[in-house]
């Protein structure tokens, strides 16, 4: 698998979290710009938001280097779900420590 390969699998995975991607940019920049209101509930959020975009940035490149790597390797094909099991398990549970850290901002604040 050559760099275009590698290149067209990244950007055929730009219309599906392309959305996501640009609502957490402008939800970083919401909280960090009133953030200052109230503090606590303000950088717990803005860890919430930043850890859900790290996720959905390492998903967008992890996914093709993935594929890269599993064409490269020869994997069996349950070798290939294995992979693909760990790597959105992986993601999967940094998006949910996200949530929570979105919770504990909601509750804060409502306090």
């Amino acid at each position: 698998m050559n760099a275009d390969d590698l290149l067209m699998l990244l950007l055929g995975q730009l219309p599906g979290r392309l959305p996501l991607l640009i609502a957490l940019v402008v939800a970083v920049a919401m909280v960090l710009r009133h953030r200052a209101a109230d503090p606590v509930p303000g950088r717990l959020a803005l860890w919430g938001f930043g850890l859900m975009l790290a996720a959905q940035l390492l998903g967008l490149f992890l996914y093709p280097m993935l594929q890269a790597y599993i064409f490269g390797a020869g994997l069996p094909l349950g070798g290939m779900r294995m992979l693909h099991a760990v790597a959105g398990l992986g993601l999967a549970v940094v998006e949910a420590a996200a949530l929570v850290l979105l919770a504990l901002a909601v509750v804060r604040r409502s306090r």
